[in-house]
């Protein structure tokens, strides 16, 4: 069955609602991160119909900033107490959630959103121990939608008549394109004849490869390097080093101090707003081995920043594309680009963003 994108009903009557949405902590530069704090502020500003509450899972933040921590055990008095009309919980995040989410929807009757925003379902559900797909089935048939961002991904038994694509790209306020830089980067910048952004949430293994391509990027600037681009620089912003792997970024680190590119790589470990740092830049990368709809590619684009992106998922208009994982064909496509800056600007036609936002909002008007 084909899975076409989301259309809002525009006639649909918007009475006063209750939503809660259940995430993570938008703290970091993340894609969902960010997400679902223009998501939330987008609500509050502009959007008096709908009555939101925002909670997260990530225990280390619970400053106002950040929104309120709540605990799998505490949803169930949240729900209790609150009588929502509709919950939007995104990822997984664990059983616990899942079968307490389940449990209070049978009996309160909130509708339930599953928000899936990356192609990586079927590794997360065969990683499970058996209990867990158990839940996770149950969990699963209370749902009344999922909300994808990658109609051509692997969906394995999710009922396709449930899903809706809406990508997950929310134009960022003005302040977050205004933001100023740190004094090392804007050094960095001024040092350099040609800037490269990247950014990922944290380093990360996938199937045994780098999920956002640190290494590949360090290479791509090695070869970048041999072909006489000596005016370049690359600032790859990546604010949280998690323990699990920091091995790895030691690696990483290591391996831009052996290839000479110390002066040219820069790699920034401190949450910054990345469409800040776009709007200083020449081009934008997106390096991944497996996506969903990229947040950074949409935002560059929206700026008339050119995007060099891996095909390892559909991408907008105007992305460069080069296979997942080949150096090589990366190098080429980011040289070219490089050398015709001015026809790709001449040649894309910029377009006003979705309102992906507001397409959120009636669906959950559609569900209460």
């Amino acid at each position: 069955m084909l899975i076409t994108e989301f259309t809002p009903d525009k006639t649909l009557n918007k009475e006063k609602i209750k939503v809660m949405i259940y995430g993570v902590c938008p703290y970091g530069n993340g894609g969902i991160s960010n997400h679902i704090k223009r998501l939330v502020s987008y609500v509050k500003k502009n959007e008096p119909s709908v009555d939101l509450s925002y909670y997260h899972h990530d225990k280390c933040y619970s400053s106002e900033k950040c929104g309120l921590y709540a605990s799998a055990y505490q949803l169930i008095n949240i729900y209790r107490k609150n009588k929502y009309d509709v919950v939007q919980i995104y990822s997984l995040i664990n059983w616990k959630v899942q079968l307490y989410t389940y449990l209070s929807s049978f009996f309160l009757g909130f509708k339930i959103i599953l928000s899936l925003r990356n192609d990586r379902f079927p590794d997360t559900y065969n990683s499970l121990r058996f209990f867990e797909k158990l839940i996770l089935k149950l969990f699963f048939s209370r749902i009344d939608k999922f909300v994808c961002v990658n109609s051509e991904a692997d969906y394995l038994f999710i009922d396709r008549k449930k899903i809706c694509i809406i990508p997950g790209f929310i134009q960022p306020a003005d302040d977050e394109y205004n933001r100023t830089l740190p004094q090392k980067i804007l050094d960095f910048i001024d040092s350099h004849e040609l800037i490269l952004a990247t950014n990922a949430t944290a380093p990360k293994i996938h199937n045994g490869v780098d999920l956002y391509g640190f290494d590949l990027a360090i290479d791509l600037m090695a070869e970048l390097k041999k072909q006489k681009f000596n005016g370049a620089g690359m600032v790859f912003l990546m604010p949280e080093i998690n323990l699990r792997y920091k091995p790895h970024f030691d690696e990483m680190i290591n391996r831009i101090s052996a290839l000479n590119l110390r002066e040219d790589f820069l790699v920034w470990d401190s949450p910054v707003s990345f469409p800040a740092l776009l709007k200083k830049s020449d081009l934008s990368l997106r390096l991944t081995s497996n996506d969903g709809d990229s947040s950074s590619v949409r935002e560059s684009l929206s700026l008339g920043v050119p995007v060099v992106g891996s095909d390892a998922a559909p991408r907008p208009d105007g992305t460069v594309l080069f296979r997942s994982r080949d150096l090589h064909d990366l190098t080429c496509k980011t040289a070219h680009l490089i050398e015709n800056l001015d026809d790709w600007k001449n040649d894309f036609k910029k377009t006003s963003p979705v309102d992906n936002a507001q397409k959120m909002i009636h669906l959950w008007h559609s569900l209460s």
